[in-house]
């Protein structure tokens, strides 16, 4: 279960995650899909675009997919990263031009 911080327990440092979900542009129809993210085993819906988890300083495995027609996890791919105190690692997800085919899933600074 990731250990996520409460709202209230921040202060002026965010400590977490910022996820970043994109897709090729022609495929819009991925606009109806909803990705899902996994930081470990918790599954969070989120809208493409991007999107911030506050979480506590640790080691973490994020997990992104999306369900398309018959596939329940398309796109699939993961990234192990860790989160230092007062630091907001920064992931990036592009969804993949051949829907059998896992999606680039990379840390950037």
């Amino acid at each position: 279960m990731a250990r996520r911080r409460r709202r209230d327990d921040e202060d002026e440092d965010d400590t977490g995650v910022e996820i970043k979900t994109e897709f090729f542009p022609l495929a819009f129809i991925l606009f109806l899909f909803t990705p899902k993210i996994e930081i470990d085993d918790d599954v969070y819906s989120a809208q493409w675009g991007t999107r911030f988890f506050p979480l506590e300083p640790g080691k973490y495995t994020i997990r992104i997919y999306f369900p398309y027609i018959f596939m329940p996890r398309c796109g699939e791919n993961r990234i192990k990263i860790r989160v230092r105190e007062g630091e907001v690692a920064r992931i990036k997800y592009y969804a993949p031009l051949i829907m059998f085919m896992p999606g680039t899933i990379n840390e950037v600074d």
